[in-house]
């Protein structure tokens, strides 16, 4: 039997439930959200986990963060309750080695400034990058000239924008904003999205006019027959330093060389969309991996 688990708005999460009861693969479902909310209780001692009062024992088990209640209601209970959801059903996979999980080795406060360093040790085309809130050394690193730099959270979480649109948003004090970021040059379309599943990847081909596609109703994912072999062998080498078998690398491409650059490994991605663009071949190798040991 497969567990899912995460938001019950998360369109990703309704995407696999689909494909499952289409399957008739046998699937029980934890969804949490103001709508809804499962009762669980887990007994340490046993180790035994009821769902509704009745043991849980999933042979595998596919669990996501939720964020999407969080960015409909900002309240900062629902930020809780998510992550108080994510901490049991994620604490209880992990003291179950007997379950078929992604990422059980991954390393958990491997952060998006580090990654991008390790990016660059793995061999990795990495755009001129700062993490910085010190206004004063990022203008005479970008030359002032803000339009050809981006800006973006260190944790994530919000999207990428054009430095100069967010510099004069940003409080100071003392030429120090609140918050370090990360700024990067700015780079153009095309986008390509490698995804790994267990040993499997798989590129898609991203275009768009926004500097973040993913504000872009508009923009065309497409699945690339063959991925670049140079692209995939720094990504394992980079995902198997930092114990990811399900993962998602960004990757843009440099006006001057129409070279890709590396932007960052997301350990949770969305994929719904580019298993749409796939014809289901993102799904088809998840449920393989988690399904078939």
């Amino acid at each position: 039997m497969l567990l899912i688990s995460g938001g019950e708005h998360d369109p990703n999460i309704a995407h696999l439930l689909k494909i499952t009861r289409k399957r008739k693969i046998p699937t029980s479902k934890i969804l949490f959200g103001p709508n809804t909310h499962p009762s669980i209780h887990w007994d340490i001692q046993a180790n035994r986990l009821l769902l509704d009062g009745m043991q849980l024992e999933p042979g595998a088990a596919f669990l996501r963060y939720d964020v999407f209640n969080h960015m409909a209601d900002a309240r900062e209970q629902t930020a809780f309750r998510a992550h108080a959801w994510y901490a049991a059903i994620a604490g209880w996979i992990a003291s179950r080695i007997d379950i078929r999980a992604f990422n059980r080795n991954g390393e958990p406060n491997v952060l998006k400034p580090a990654i991008l360093r390790m990016a660059l040790e793995s061999g990795m085309n990495v755009p001129r990058s700062l993490i910085s809130n010190d206004i004063e050394r990022i203008n005479e690193e970008t030359g002032g000239d803000f339009t050809k730099w981006i800006g973006k959270p260190v944790c994530g979480g919000e999207y990428t924008q054009i430095l100069d649109d967010l510099i004069g948003k940003v409080a100071q004090r003392g030429g120090a904003a609140a918050a370090p970021a990360i700024i990067q040059e700015r780079l153009v379309s095309p986008d390509v999205r490698i995804f790994r599943v267990g040993k499997e990847f798989m590129a898609f081909g991203i275009e768009s006019k926004e500097i973040d596609y993913r504000v872009d109703s508009a923009c065309k994912l497409s699945m690339i027959a063959s991925p670049p072999k140079q692209l995939t062998r720094q990504l394992k080498r980079l995902t198997d330093r930092i114990g990811l078998n399900f993962a998602a690398a960004d990757y843009k491409t440099c006006g001057d060389t129409g070279k890709l650059k590396f932007l960052e490994v997301n350990t949770a991605p969305m994929f719904v969309a580019f298993d749409r663009a796939g014809k289901g071949s993102i799904t088809d190798a998840m449920l393989h991996f988690l399904l078939h040991p």
